[in-house]
């Protein structure tokens, strides 16, 4: 099998930030790759806070900066993966290096299409009903990242609303404002991107872990132009992040090394609490949200044991499911 050639791209003047000084690089997951130039923002309003500590998977980061750049426009983007996974943290990460300012939304069952788009309101003194633009259409105008976070627990026909500000190029047309078809439509700024964030892709559920789930029009999925999977970090990865996070979990020796033992028994624990839920044994998942609620409540009281029960054997209702656990932890 040959490799297909490609022509030389057409260079031009780029302003920003080269994507290894951003967020590191890997060489064996980039080799290869182009270290572009990323663009860079001066937003301050809604920017999200650095996270020092976060660890970067660049199998996910960087096609999701790449398709965050200006030369591809309006590309809609979507992470799949397990609960507590980074899916989110990946946008905060991205909007916090190029000091983009983000809107989240958070999908629900009871959602209605004025909640996103906007309503009609009682106006000031004698102006009468006056149309509010939702916050979504602002951000549009705005030029932000917006992520809809569970996008498939919105309800299939709110989708149909967006059906076509979710193509590329595309507009958002409120009817329900006054004025002309030009006074209706919302032309996007040229920098805002919507990503959408979720544990499964849109077609259901078949085990039911995500119950809430709402099957998804086949055309509205196929405005996605980008997934990416986001699963947990390796063993050792997640390791170095508690061990960082909370170094009163590694005292050093004598010699000056760091005991690292408790933290990767804690991040075992949490993969043997991930394998139960993902067979279907355990009705609870455990993410890295949950360990480092874990670490932090154990560096507080001195107790591993305590902290465990309160942030992850408690979850377990069931009798059989908390001797399952706790047979895990000893």
């Amino acid at each position: 099998v040959t490799t297909p050639e490609f022509g030389e791209p057409e260079k031009k003047a780029e302003k920003g930030t080269k994507y290894s000084e951003l967020f590191g690089w890997d060489e064996v997951i980039l080799k290869g790759k182009e270290d572009f130039i990323v663009q860079t923002y001066s937003d301050t309003e809604r920017v999200p806070e650095l996270d020092p500590n976060r660890i970067i998977d660049h199998e996910v980061m960087y096609p999701f900066v790449l398709s965050m750049q200006p030369k591809m426009k309006g590309m809609k983007v979507m992470f799949v993966g397990p609960t507590g996974s980074g899916k989110t943290t990946a946008v905060e990460h991205y909007c916090t290096k190029v000091n983009k300012n983000m809107y989240r939304i958070n999908g629900r069952q009871d959602m209605e299409s004025d909640t996103i788009i906007g309503r009609w309101v009682v106006g000031a003194g004698d102006s009468g009903m006056v149309f509010h633009k939702g916050e979504f259409p602002k951000a549009l105008l705005n030029g932000d990242i917006i992520l809809i976070d569970e996008p498939w627990k919105i309800p299939n026909g709110i989708w149909m609303t967006l059906q076509r500000v979710m193509e590329r190029g595309g507009v958002l047309q409120i009817d329900d404002m006054t004025g002309d078809v030009a006074d209706k439509t919302i032309v996007p700024h040229e920098e805002s991107r919507i990503v959408l964030a979720d544990n499964v892709v849109g077609t259901g559920d078949n085990v039911e872990q995500y119950g809430a789930t709402m099957i998804q029009d086949g055309s509205t999925l196929n405005r996605v132009d980008v997934v990416l999977r986001v699963d947990y970090l390796k063993q050792e990865q997640e390791t170095e992040l508690l061990a960082a996070k909370y170094p009163l979990l590694v005292p050093k020796n004598s010699n000056g090394d760091r005991g690292m033992q408790n933290v990767e028994r804690m991040v075992r624990m949490l993969n043997l609490l991930r394998n139960g839920y993902d067979t279907n044994e355990l009705s609870s998942p455990a993410s890295l949200r949950n360990v480092e609620t874990w670490a932090e409540l154990a560096c507080s009281v001195r107790s591993y044991e305590d902290a465990f029960k309160w942030t992850l054997l408690n979850r377990y209702a069931d009798d059989s499911e908390r001797a399952a656990v706790i047979a895990h932890y000893y």
